[in-house]
């Protein structure tokens, strides 16, 4: 069974209130990338063998997939914080088998597009979401009628921007070269580069 902590109510208190907050920021970078989109797939990347319609769409599916993993990563600190280490090694194991096979499966036997590619990992994601949300709350106890403070956050006000800010800085850092690399090679070339690089991961 799952065991549960016996933490104060704040705990809870502050789950509930980052996941407002990730949910409100993950929203509206979801959407700045959805009204970028267009112009990302004309005017950046170079694409000479897709369709522009079809490149688009990728496009802003990843910046789905990319606000959904930042709620990911927050049941992901929760359970680290409670040390559920072996389960999250397990869950993690689990749902990269189920994508990186899934996704063959998709490919192979339904329909071999960029859009199936994408929607077959953005429903994985929300799956593995769920799984993880399920498992935090579980692990915290009960969580009854607990609501957001948003007060809880502006006393951690400068834990919570160095961390921001810290994660800002080494994402950039992660991602720099691939921003870079997408705008001076061709689009398939690009996407050998990132395959390869998955497999190395």
């Amino acid at each position: 069974g799952v065991q549960t902590c016996a933490l104060p109510i704040y705990v809870r208190v502050l789950l509930r209130t980052a996941e407002i907050w990730r949910i409100s920021a993950g929203t509206l970078f979801a959407l700045m990338i959805i009204l970028l989109a267009p112009l990302i797939a004309q005017y950046w990347l170079k694409n000479q063998t897709l369709q522009l319609s079809t490149v688009t769409v990728a496009i802003e599916l990843m910046g789905l997939h990319v606000a959904m993993t930042w709620m990911s990563g927050l049941y992901l600190a929760t359970l680290n914080g409670l040390q559920r280490m072996v389960w999250i090694n397990f869950a993690g194991a689990l749902f990269a088998t189920i994508k990186a096979t899934g996704v063959i499966a998709i490919l192979a036997l339904v329909t071999p597009s960029v859009e199936a590619y994408f929607l077959f990992h953005l429903l994985i994601t929300a799956v593995e979401i769920g799984v993880l949300r399920l498992r935090a709350w579980a692990c915290l106890g009960p969580r009854g009628t607990v609501r957001a403070d948003h007060g809880q956050l502006w006393a951690l006000r400068r834990l919570s921007t160095g961390l921001a800010g810290t994660f800002m800085v080494s994402a950039a850092i992660v991602h720099a070269d691939k921003v870079m690399l997408s705008r001076v090679v061709r689009l398939e070339e690009f996407g050998f580069y990132m395959q390869i690089g998955r497999a190395h991961v």
